[in-house]
């Protein structure tokens, strides 16, 4: 099986755990969405209006229609591995009992080499700061507290532009397309994700590329919303290793 920079990171699963996905959660490939019209998603290659359409071929669903998630699935995770490098920033609310823990988390991630991706992630929860840092197969990880680095090396074999997005959907038992609509000032397609302890309102521009997720997660023991804004594809944010001086060896 093939991991991605974000889950060989460890940042995929606390990405996506911020989105409400449950970090117990495994990969594997998305379902379609029970009674969803195969091969049909709503979205920015209608022949018709942008936003609306789908494959074509298959007619234009209309808002609110129950749609295939394992075709939106293909185009979001393939747009988002093409785009060559993006930002994700995330802020978290979690409550569980009479305890509330905010989290807010930047994953810079520059794909332009699939072979040697970069990225960086900065994690600040309840006032702790960590950070992780891949240069190719180097990890470097600071923990909260520490003035240093821990390196360790990951397997160069490994795929490093599946980026984790399958897990978003492998667990999502509806899709509905809610129409077009304008996040900062950007024309965008509106998705409702739903599984059984989560709801998604997610956000693609014309090309499936992800501009912003909202999330909740609801059960008996914890409830978390989270919301996610995507920016900055193509960038290279200078992402470095650290000074060799601030490293010790995992």
């Amino acid at each position: 099986m093939t991991r991605s920079p974000l889950k060989t990171l460890g940042i995929g699963l606390a990405a996506l755990a911020a989105l409400g996905l449950p970090a117990a959660c495994g990969g594997g490939g998305s379902q379609p969405a029970p009674n969803g019209t195969v091969g049909t998603v709503g979205g920015p290659e209608s022949s018709d209006s942008p936003g609306t359409g789908a494959v074509p071929g298959s007619g234009s669903p209309a808002p609110g229609e129950v749609l295939d998630a394992r075709t939106l699935a293909e185009r979001v995770i393939a747009a988002m591995t093409e785009s060559g490098g993006y930002r994700m920033e995330i802020v978290s609310t979690t409550k569980s009992g009479d305890q509330v823990h905010n989290g807010y988390t930047v994953v810079e991630l520059d794909l332009s080499d699939p072979m040697r991706p970069l990225s960086r992630a900065t994690s600040e929860n309840d006032g702790q700061t960590s950070e992780m840092i891949r240069i190719g197969a180097d990890i470097y990880i600071k923990q909260p507290g520490s003035q240093t680095y821990t390196h360790s090396t990951v397997d160069g074999a490994s795929n490093p532009t599946d980026i984790g997005f399958d897990q978003v959907f492998a667990h999502v038992q509806e899709v509905k397309l809610v129409g077009r609509a304008e996040t900062a000032g950007q024309q965008v397609t509106h998705y409702t994700l739903n599984s059984a302890e989560l709801i998604t309102e997610l956000f693609v521009d014309d090309g499936y590329r992800i501009v912003h997720a909202q999330s909740r997660v609801s059960n008996a023991q914890v409830e978390t919303d989270s919301d996610m804004k995507v920016t900055g594809y193509g960038k290279r944010f200078g992402i470095e290793a650290p000074d060799p001086a601030q490293v010790t060896e995992g």
